[in-house]
């Protein structure tokens, strides 16, 4: 892989009752960096969007609406201005929407992106509605050409978009949210924000030719990998992240896996023997805060360490006697050294504690880079679903409590 390396620790586990995969059947998620008609689309919207002048980015949307954007983002284009609106909490909402105004008071427009694949989930509709009433009461009659909707077809929000004249995306029918990163869900915003959509696109291509025609298909090794550990009671997988801004790539990541694999039956009916909780941690920072508990490996967890080759910019100490008194050898060397020095011994650590882990290395921080990530981590996932017997789609115990929220609200 040009980007992306990965080891693993141990090499070899006992898989010798583990078939081969079969074909994954769900090629409209696996192929949506393919479908040349969907990026045009995207592309003719932001050339359409670019002649408004945009000064931010109001991203409305919650789980796998916002995640993988935000993953993306956050790791190629931190400094970017766009906020992401994804929570009820009034105070957290309040700051943006304050951010906002001020925008807007200063003459300055916003584009309101709007993402829900059903069109009706409760905290992007509600948010949505406060952000369009203040676009209005600046805008005024043009406020409609400063959203964008990106929803499902003839779902209840494409319906008012078509008759309030707000500019519409389609998902496609069989993508579910937390499989659309690769579509107008995520490549919209990040193409509106000036990144390489078409470098990200042939990551996602690339790495798709190499795990459907590469005999090593790292997808597939790693989940089988994952699966034996599952079967040995590793209940928890922790991705743990050196690089504070790849936390984002993790909650992208911990969505994917929680709701694809988190199922309380195998698609037979009949419950489910091995399942584990994703979690996501960040080096260095919480190596001092867990960091103790992981290593005394009280409970059996299983690590995907992910480190970066280079970094954008380089910080290097200059030479201090006074500095080297309290932890020698790191005059003149850069931050990102002593980062590697870290990263190296905590897996050397692990690998003293017998703890598995799997390495994945990128080569850098670029949209190439984390086209070829988000394709990998799809295939993974798609991949245990089929050694796991569970259906990756749904995520029937979610419903649980939106019907409760619905009754809530009736009885308010």
């Amino acid at each position: 892989m040009k980007s992306v390396i990965i080891r693993r620790f141990p090499e070899v586990v006992n898989e010798h009752d583990i078939a081969s995969p079969h074909a994954l059947a769900q090629e409209a998620v696996l192929r949506t960096a393919f479908d040349a008609i969907m990026l045009q689309e995207i592309q003719d919207m932001v050339a359409q969007k670019k002649q408004l002048d945009i000064a931010a980015i109001i991203l409305i949307g919650i789980g796998g609406s916002n995640l993988g954007t935000m993953a993306v983002q956050s790791l190629v284009y931190p400094d970017a201005l766009i906020y992401f609106v994804d929570s009820l909490d009034t105070d957290y909402t309040y700051r943006i929407l304050e951010h906002t105004k001020q925008l807007l008071h200063a003459g300055k427009h916003v584009l309101v992106n709007v993402i829900s694949k059903s069109g009706t989930t409760t905290e992007t509709v509600a948010n949505f509605q406060l952000f369009y009433t203040l676009l209005c009461s600046y805008e005024g009659v043009r406020a409609h050409e400063y959203v964008v909707v990106t929803t499902d077809k003839d779902s209840a929000l494409w319906q008012r978009a078509q008759e309030q004249s707000w500019s519409m995306l389609a998902i496609p029918d069989a993508v579910g949210g937390r499989y659309s990163v690769l579509t107008a869900v995520g490549l919209f915003p990040l193409a509106m924000l000036d990144l390489d959509i078409a470098a990200c696109v042939q990551g996602a291509q690339q790495m798709y030719h190499l795990l459907t025609t590469d005999q090593s298909n790292q997808a597939w090794q790693t989940a089988k990998w994952i699966y034996a550990h599952m079967r040995k009671g590793f209940a928890v997988h922790n991705l743990f992240l050196f690089g504070n801004d790849m936390y984002n790539m993790g909650k992208w990541w911990q969505q994917l896996m929680g709701e694809s694999l988190g199922k309380a039956i195998h698609v037979d009916g009949s419950p489910v023997k091995y399942s584990c909780v994703p979690m996501v941690s960040v080096g260095t920072t919480d190596l001092h805060a867990v960091g103790q508990q992981f290593l005394a490996s009280v409970i059996p967890m299983m690590t995907t360490f992910i480190t970066c080759t280079r970094t954008d910019h380089q910080l290097t100490l200059q030479e201090n006697p006074l500095f080297d008194t309290l932890v020698p050898h790191m005059q003149k060397k850069s931050l990102h050294t002593i980062m590697q020095a870290i990263e190296q011994g905590v897996m050397q650590a692990y690998t003293e504690k017998s703890l598995p882990y799997i390495h994945l290395e990128l080569y850098e921080k670029n949209m190439f880079a984390m086209g070829q990530l988000l394709q990998f981590y799809m295939h993974q996932v798609l991949y245990l679903a089929q050694l796991l017997h569970v259906n990756p789609f749904d995520q029937p115990e979610v419903e649980l409590y939106k019907r409760q929220v619905r009754k809530n609200l009736a009885d308010a």
